[in-house]
């Protein structure tokens, strides 16, 4: 097959400095083994790169995301099977379908499974438009399939002969939508609204954190935990427009709740059981989260660490010489929508790779000035107590705001040990870097040798097997591309240590031919995924209906109520 050198690399990879959070976050149990400070270019038994992995949502795209995800894993294994240790993945941040991939990569890893066999199953084999459907008058579609499917993978027997399994521990946080919402009280030093009341906050972005070991069927493993790990991942992943809401019992988190300032949970029960809905809504590609994950686990050390985020289209705004968007041609309207969504996630990139550099400038800027500021000062002892005086005031002010957002580890400032520190932790402390450090963010995105799928077109794409190979295959690809081209990486490790394992780890997927279908996939549909489509057009408007109804105070009769009812024969024609 050649290397993967000889096949002229073409991904975009942008390098960029990001920050993250110093202290453990309460309650989190470590780092695993080996998280100490690492250099040098991975010897035996030294881990010479650790990863955080954030993953988009995206119910098409999600194909041509676990096609990377399993072609970063199988990477990881090959390196890992050559010399021990090398390579962990350790921190996972997902939201809708990347909950449901973070989740299967987390098996993989501690597992020593197959990623290929594992990702092709759950994304390829198994989705259907047939599989999916739903009954009754909750959603068009269902996600029991999805769950039980995810169940069956993650409970499944360790493999007789598994690949490099991985003994660090695997964070790994699920963003959810509640549709109730959480109010908090702005902390605003005793000032008030113009109505005399303190300002509310509200957020309706939730999280899912586990912290996960052992498989379920090793040896004093927890199982209650991949159950719960299951239904967080459904309900990040039940988009509205197809899935019902999923209810996730939250009685266990009331203290933290509480404790981040929360005042409105209910109070007439004991229990805390909420509603959720898809979290790629407010937070579809969770590199913020990410990153203040990876700074809880790495504390005050600093081990070769990357962040990695994965994108299944690279639409960035058009160059100069680029037409498109502009002049006097009048958009279609779904080329509106299409490219509406697009920017959303889009700016929601653009604007974390933005605070990267500013952030990361800043914190050279304030160790400058700390250093220019305690040569002025000199040995003022007066000074000295002023300062540390001000740094713990303003720390414990800001500590309000801390709990307001929430973010996974209390960050605090280190004890300086002479007056320039100390100087540089109060600047810190002021403008909210507080326990910041540097670490490396790549953005994996398609490119010309290997698109991603598109919005919409993707969509149904997704429903045709043939379509989802090509997707699957495509990010596999482009994922494998990155890894021989990245700088980063061979910085960090050998060249020839990962030349070789992305070699090994190509022989597990037929990379894409040069002539890929370019054609409108729906025009390449069955007859019987047309039918079905068909079939869930007419299922969704009865669904509307009844909810039209049933808010205007005439709910439709129930089929088991109404067993002669046109209404009823309708919903028992369809859920045959």
């Amino acid at each position: 097959m050649g290397t993967l050198r000889d096949r002229n690399p073409l991904v975009k990879g942008a390098v960029l400095w990001y920050v993250f959070s110093m202290p453990a976050a309460p309650g989190m149990a470590g780092s695993g083994p080996g998280t100490g400070p690492t250099t040098g270019r991975g010897g035996p038994g030294e881990v010479a790169l650790r990863i955080g992995l954030s993953l988009p949502g995206g119910i098409a795209p999600g194909t041509f995301e676990a096609g990377a995800v399993s072609a970063l894993l199988a990477w990881i294994q090959e390196v890992n099977a050559r010399q021990a240790d090398t390579v962990v993945l350790d921190v996972i941040a997902g939201a809708s379908a990347g909950s449901l991939s973070g989740l299967l990569a987390a098996r993989v890893l501690l597992a020593g499974d197959d990623p290929v066999a594992v990702f092709r199953e759950a994304w390829v084999v198994a989705p259907s438009l047939a599989a999916l459907r739903g009954t009754g008058p909750w959603a068009p579609l269902s996600l029991r399939p999805a769950r039980a499917l995810a169940h069956r993978l993650l409970f499944a027997p360790s493999p007789p002969r598994p690949r490099s399994s991985q003994t660090s521990p695997v964070a790994l946080n699920l963003a959810l939508g509640c549709l109730r919402g959480f109010s908090q009280e702005i902390p605003l030093g005793g000032a008030a609204s113009a109505a005399g009341q303190p300002l509310l906050a509200a957020s309706y972005l939730d999280w899912s954190s586990y912290e996960l070991r052992e498989i379920p069927d090793a040896p004093g493993s927890d199982e209650e935990t991949w159950t719960q790990a299951i239904e967080s991942a459904v309900a990040s992943a039940s988009y509205p427009l197809a899935f019902r809401a999923r209810e996730l019992d939250r009685t266990a988190l009331r203290t933290e709740y509480l404790s981040n300032g929360i005042i409105n949970l209910p109070a007439d029960s004991e229990s805390l059981r909420l509603w959720y809905t898809d979290g790629g809504l407010l937070d579809n590609e969770p590199l913020g989260r990410c990153v203040d994950l990876v700074g809880a686990r790495d504390g005050a050390q600093i081990p070769s660490r990357l962040v990695m985020l994965l994108r299944s289209s690279s639409r960035w705004p058009p160059p100069a010489d680029n037409p498109a968007w502009s002049g006097s041609r009048r958009p279609r309207w779904t080329e509106t929508l299409a490219r509406a969504f697009d920017l959303i996630a889009t700016q929601a990139v653009g604007r974390d790779l933005l605070r990267v550099e500013k952030v990361n400038a800043e914190l050279g800027w304030t160790k400058e000035v700390a250093h220019r500021m305690a040569d002025l000062i000199g040995e003022d002892e007066q000074a000295v107590a002023y300062i540390k005086r001000l740094l713990a005031d303003i720390e414990e002010r800001r500590s309000a705001f801390a709990r307001i957002e929430r973010r996974p580890g209390a960050e605090t400032a280190p004890n300086p040990s002479g007056l320039a520190e100390l100087i540089e932790a109060l600047l810190k402390c002021a403008s909210d870097l507080t326990g910041k450090q540097p670490v490396e963010v790549a953005v994996v995105s398609a490119n010309s040798a290997f698109p991603g799928p598109q919005p919409w077109i993707s969509l149904v794409a997704f429903l045709e097997r043939r379509q989802r190979e090509a997707n699957f295959a495509a990010g596999y690809w482009t994922m494998l591309r990155w890894i021989e081209a990245a700088q980063t990486l061979q910085k960090r490790m050998r060249p020839e240590l990962i030349e070789t394992a992305a070699r090994a780890a190509g022989q597990k997927v037929r990379e894409p031919g040069a002539r890929r279908v370019t054609r409108d996939p729906s025009r390449r549909l069955s007859f019987r995924t047309r039918g079905r489509l068909l079939r869930l057009a007419v299922r969704t408007s009865l669904i509307a209906r009844a909810d039209l109804r049933a808010a205007a105070g005439r709910p439709e009769s129930p089929p088991k109520q109404a067993q002669t009812s046109a209404s009823g024969r309708r919903w028992r024609r369809l859920n045959r």
